[in-house]
């Protein structure tokens, strides 16, 4: 049907995205899908049809689980993207972590 995986938001930013971006051990991770399209998150319908029979079929993504690069991982839906107006290390309403203990991870959703 042709969905496309989701472009990753994520604050604070990726390394590889800004090389200056830095992650505080006990602050708030935000995470959403960065493309909200239809072609990224649905719904897609197409359909079919053989021997006087036709199959519609609906594609639409429910979630995004999202490995942590530690060994957890947290499943939402789309997100909310982060804006620099939250300044106060605030939550994400609807898909966030918290990492514990420092290092370099790589998260992949």
């Amino acid at each position: 049907m042709g969905l496309r995986a989701i472009r990753m938001g994520i604050f604070p930013r990726s390394v590889a995205d800004d090389p200056d971006s830095l992650g505080y051990v006990g602050w708030n991770t935000w995470m959403w899908a960065d493309s909200q399209d239809d072609q990224s998150w649905g719904p897609i319908t197409a359909s079919a049809s053989a021997g006087g029979y036709t199959v519609t079929a609906t594609a639409e993504v429910d979630r995004v689980v999202w490995e942590m690069g530690n060994g957890d991982t947290v499943a939402c839906g789309k997100g909310t993207p982060w804006r620099p107006r939250f300044t106060n290390n605030e939550p994400s309403p609807d898909c966030g972590y918290v990492y514990e203990q420092p290092g370099r991870y790589t998260i992949t959703a």
